[in-house]
């Protein structure tokens, strides 16, 4: 495109010149969808962070009940059934599990149950002392937490909160001299 000097330029070549020079910009409609993809998106970040902290959460407590559980039959194994025919057991513990300052209640109950007695049971075809020890117990312990009893199970938004473990565990009684 030229110029002539004096002369008064034609309308096409006014708006071509127009066209060449003008720089096109974003207009409000795409800076508002723009920002409202941004918007959602940080949004979706923040959802899948908050669920990915109650699951945290939720983990902490139950490797901390699986820990009580098998503390309570480490402990079965030295103290034995509360009674000689057996019997449950119920009790709480406490851990600081996923907060620090307050600990979770996590409460038990232990069932015990008298399998048989050395005499009673055989090894091979042969009666004799078995590896068990003389008395072999089936002890199952549930331990629950943040419900108020196990049946429940489920806390509000917070998945299972219950653990049960069975185990078989020998325990010879104190020999009374």
């Amino acid at each position: 495109m030229s110029f002539r000097v004096g002369v008064k330029p034609s309308r096409r070549e006014r708006r071509l010149q127009g066209v060449a020079h003008k720089t096109r910009g974003l207009t409000l409609l795409e800076t508002m969808l723009a920002l409202i993809m941004l918007s959602l998106l940080i949004v979706g970040v923040l959802g899948l962070l908050g669920s990915l902290l109650v699951a945290s959460t939720k983990s902490t407590d139950t490797t901390a009940g699986t820990f009580v559980a098998q503390y309570l039959f480490d402990r079965a194994s030295e103290t034995g059934p509360p009674d000689p025919a057996g019997g449950v057991i119920e009790d709480t513990e406490q851990l600081h599990s996923h907060e620090e300052e307050q600990p979770v209640n996590y409460r038990y109950r232990m069932e015990w149950t008298k399998v048989g007695e050395a005499s009673s049971y055989y090894v091979g075809t042969k009666k004799e002392r078995s590896q068990f020890g003389p008395d072999l117990w089936h002890v199952k312990v549930t331990v629950w937490w943040m419900v108020e009893n196990p049946e429940d199970g489920r806390a509000e938004g917070g998945g299972r909160r219950t653990i049960t473990m069975e185990r078989l565990i020998s325990f010879e009684p104190p020999k009374v001299e």
